[in-house]
């Protein structure tokens, strides 16, 4: 897939971070992991990259029968792409204390 190319700017070991902290931070909010992979924060990565070139009002249109963005849409689902967003955008450890940020 040739969107897959860009996620060549990121090195194995961040991606491999960002995986180990979703899952930490899953853990300290939830009471279990979310069980995220290296490959499933490599797709996501992408997607996001590809919404910030077709912006669209909601982050629900990409996958609404009325606007779906195919590219974006079919290798994940909404739920899967909105958990992941929520996990990954919005979490930081630091000395097992959980601290929300922006996005």
């Amino acid at each position: 897939m040739v969107e897959f190319q860009m996620i060549k700017f990121f090195d194995d070991s961040i991606i491999d971070y960002i995986s180990e902290q979703t899952n930490t931070y899953s853990t300290l909010t939830t009471g279990s992991s979310v069980n995220t992979f290296p490959h499933e924060v490599k797709a996501f990565i992408v997607i996001e990259l590809l919404m910030g070139g077709v912006r669209m009002p909601s982050f629900e249109d990409y996958w609404s029968s009325q606007s779906r963005y195919s590219i974006v849409a079919d290798p994940v689902n909404t739920r899967t792409a909105e958990r992941t967003l929520i996990l990954i955008s919005r979490q930081t450890t630091k000395n097992n204390d959980v601290q929300m940020i922006g996005v």
